[in-house]
């Protein structure tokens, strides 16, 4: 069943499958899967993390918990870069990427999480509250959402 995928947590730590994810990652046709398989090769952060969702040892789904997103703000960590292979989209795949991020921030001794995203009714959708327009690195405008963990 699709929609039960099996999560691998990717921590920072040597791990034999790790180059053979971050190749996988950077195949997506996506800019925030490079970006993310870009900090994969070093630059994680001490409590930044990177969710991936596997099916048969294929990377269908990621997910990252960073300490900032694409835009300059106070506010940490962030969940970020959730994407989803097309193929296995309307699955909720994403909604459970997002949950494990959560519980990921959790474990990590964080109260919130936030957001930035230019989705409408998505993240609202999982319990997370608009705070506020902010402009992204790129000038784009995006929403700034929250949650209590």
């Amino acid at each position: 069943n699709s929609s039960n995928l099996p999560f691998s947590y990717i921590l920072r730590v040597p791990f034999t499958k790790w180059a053979d994810i971050r190749q996988q990652i950077t195949a997506f046709k996506w800019g925030g899967a490079q970006l993310t398989a870009k900090k994969m090769a070093g630059t994680m952060g001490i409590n930044e993390r990177v969710i991936v969702a596997i099916d048969h040892k294929k990377v269908v789904g990621i997910g990252s918990l960073v300490r900032q997103d694409i835009a300059d703000l106070p506010q940490t960590p962030f969940i970020s870069a959730i994407y989803v292979d097309p193929d296995y989209r309307e699955k909720h795949l994403g909604t459970q990427i997002v949950k494990a991020a959560q519980s990921t921030a959790k474990r990590l001794g964080f109260k919130n999480v936030y957001v930035i995203s230019g989705l409408d009714n998505y993240y609202e959708k999982m319990g997370f509250n608009y705070q506020g327009d902010v402009t992204d690195f790129m000038g784009r405008k995006m929403k700034l959402y929250h949650k209590d963990i």
